[in-house]
């Protein structure tokens, strides 16, 4: 039992960052889709389904990046791994973005084949892709400061993007 609580403290500080970045870009992704099918009128539950993703997509992204296939390019320069780990978080967020699409009319058709038929027949292409490009340009960012962390160290990033307190000015 001793054991447990630190390793879920463990997890919970690992995860809890993560957690954070996903839910702030699916709720942009769930705004911006709400945004374009106002116009269409249809209706979204974008919130409720923003939050599900972003702790799932969190927990897959942080196994995924245990991987020693995210290592491959870690003697490289940070630009390497960065446009590596962003270029295969994108293809798991299309996955992602495909199984969310495909299930709702798959329990529609009772037809998983249906459902595919309609993902890649009836989709709008152009907003499917808007999206992705905000999910695409989030992870970079994220990759990035993933990056830049694990090379400054998380405690010096820390302090130099919140100052602590021996840097605030002294009142006389």
């Amino acid at each position: 039992m001793s054991k447990v609580f630190p390793f879920i403290k463990k997890e919970i500080k690992e995860t809890l960052p993560v957690v954070i970045f996903f839910f702030v870009m699916f709720h942009l992704v769930a705004i911006t889709q709400a945004l374009l099918l106002k116009d269409y009128g249809i209706t979204t539950e974008g919130a409720a389904v923003a939050t599900a993703f972003a702790l799932i997509i969190a927990k897959v992204i942080l196994i995924v990046d245990k991987l020693p296939l995210m290592r491959v390019f870690e003697h490289r320069p940070a630009i390497y791994t960065i446009a590596w780990k962003t270029f295969i978080f994108g293809v798991i967020t299309l996955l992602f973005r495909f199984i969310e699409e495909t299930i709702p009319v798959a329990f529609k058709y009772r037809s998983i084949r249906a459902a595919t038929v309609h993902f890649f027949q009836d989709l709008s292409w152009s907003h499917f892709w808007a999206i992705q490009l905000w999910l695409t340009v989030s992870l970079a960012l994220f990759c990035t400061a993933a990056e830049l962390i694990d090379e400054c160290g998380a405690a010096r990033v820390k302090k130099r993007l919140l100052g602590s307190k021996s840097d605030s000015p002294k009142d006389s």
